[in-house]
């Protein structure tokens, strides 16, 4: 297959795919721009490939390199990265408002939140001092973004 076919059939889905990982629209992108500039390096043996091979290469390429990012933590996973230095208030304020949204998250995720971006432990460490899997703490954090995301939503729809 020619890559720009390729990158006709496969680039939406693809985002897709990234984005239900990541949550993130910009990271997704990054992700999948990645893994196309890696395909038109290894353009000739995707030539030599099945569709359904240069299907299965690029969703393995493409995940590797999300797992790649996030073990290197050069991803941003701030529940605020969204917002710019323009917008933001004065860190008294900030801490008060971030304050009250991590009270009000459920079970641990409150806690699992103010450690990491806080106090800047890494989901590593939150694990051995909670005494839980590293990805369960990945997965809390997950879990307690969509929950800001959606206070969030509410409270600028007032």
């Amino acid at each position: 297959m020619e890559l720009e076919a390729i990158f006709q059939q496969f680039n939406k889905d693809l985002l897709a795919y990234i984005f239900r990982m990541c949550d993130s629209r910009q990271l997704s992108e990054d992700v999948v721009q990645e893994t196309f500039v890696r395909a038109t390096v290894n353009q000739e043996l995707l030539r030599t490939l099945h569709e359904k091979q240069v299907r299965s290469w690029l969703y393995r390429t493409a995940r590797n390199i999300y797992i790649d990012a996030v073990r290197a933590g050069t991803l941003r996973e701030s529940p605020d990265d969204e917002i710019s230095e323009s917008m933001e208030e004065p860190e008294d304020y900030s801490r008060i408002e971030w304050s009250q949204l991590l009270e009000e998250l459920p079970g641990r995720q409150g806690v699992i939140m103010y450690m990491r971006y806080v106090e800047g432990y890494t989901a590593e460490d939150i694990g051995k001092i909670l005494k839980m899997p590293s990805g369960t703490v990945r997965y809390e954090m997950s879990m307690a973004r969509k929950t800001l995301r959606t206070s969030m939503r509410n409270y600028w729809k007032r």
